[in-house]
């Protein structure tokens, strides 16, 4: 078996449909599509009979709600394949992902990594170990779909996580795997999967406190440093959360710092800034973590996406 497909399936409607046909009609077909039914009560778990009925590459596993962390974790326990790769059950591949990601793994390669739809320009390159796990730090290739991985990188303590972190989860999954990988890493300039903006997936109606979930998140990537590497690392997961505190603040408008001043998330990022000599620019600093006017904050934020419009025209 050359690659196992790992799905892991949680109430997606009318979604699941698409996404397993996207897999059955690829120009590979070297595989087996394992569909892990994580307790869904809304019919997919009978779809997903009827697809293993119907295509004998199909298989299905069902278990009680577990979340979609620990369904990997069943579905690669489960899989057969030389290589891995994972695909949410509101998403789809693009026809010929499969063939595209196994012909680019060659030898002194453990994994690759491709685009999803409506992504930046394709690029190809070649990483080390190394810079790979940094930029994963850095939260540049965070999800766990558009990958190819060989088997031999995982294991269960990988999905070693609380059950609570579940945005984010195939994040720090992907970060512990490039701690064990020791082989290039090819990014591949091809758009092999296709990311779909579902109202109700888990990303858009998590009810959450931010606060709590970014202490959590920061907590877990943070222990999952080796000790000896804290220096590479810890500014770059400090870099990671700047760019999410960019978003929520700057680009969304969405939260007043004085909500975060004083949260236990906010204590450990200055504590590590301190210890790092790590900073964002002025102008984010100012809007992160200073009591400022409401009307001068929001002048500041605007101002901010200026300069980065400007930058990127001249890249």
């Amino acid at each position: 078996m050359k690659v196992s497909v790992i799905v892991p399936v949680y109430n997606p409607g009318k979604w699941l449909r698409p996404c397993v046909e996207s897999i059955l009609t690829q120009t590979m077909s070297d595989f087996e599509l394992i569909l892990v039914d994580d307790g869904s009560t809304d019919g997919s778990e009978a779809a997903c009979d009827e697809f293993a009925l119907s295509d004998k590459r199909v298989k299905v596993i069902h278990q009680p709600n577990a979340g979609s962390n620990r369904a990997r974790q069943r579905g690669v326990k489960e899989s057969k394949g030389e290589f891995l790769t994972f695909v949410d059950a509101d998403d789809e591949l693009i026809v010929d992902a499969l063939e595209t990601m196994v012909r680019s793994m060659t030898e002194g390669c453990n994994i690759v990594i491709g685009f999803f739809s409506g992504e930046r320009q394709p690029y190809a390159k070649v990483l080390d170990a190394h810079d790979y796990a940094v930029k994963m730090m850095e939260g540049e290739f965070s999800t766990c779909w558009g990958k190819l991985y060989r088997r031999e990188l995982f294991r269960d303590s990988l999905f070693d996580m609380p059950r609570e972190f579940v945005v984010g989860e195939d994040w720090l999954m992907g970060y512990r795997v490039s701690l064990l990988n020791r082989s290039k890493v090819k990014i591949i300039d091809k758009v092999v999967y296709k990311y779909n903006s579902v109202p109700t997936s888990l990303m858009h109606t998590h009810n959450r406190n931010p606060q709590a979930s970014e202490l959590l998140s920061y907590t877990l990537m943070r222990k999952a440093i080796p000790e000896n590497m804290y220096d590479v690392f810890v500014p770059a997961l400090l870099r990671n959360k700047f760019t999410f505190l960019r978003r929520i603040f700057v680009y969304k408008l969405k939260y007043h710092c004085d909500v975060w001043i004083n949260s236990e998330f906010y204590m450990m990022l200055k504590a590590d800034m301190k210890t790092y000599r790590v900073r964002p620019g002025v102008i984010e600093y100012l809007v992160f973590f200073k009591r400022i006017p409401a009307g001068l904050r929001r002048v500041l934020c605007y101002a901010d996406r200026g300069s980065t419009k400007i930058k990127k025209l001249f890249q």
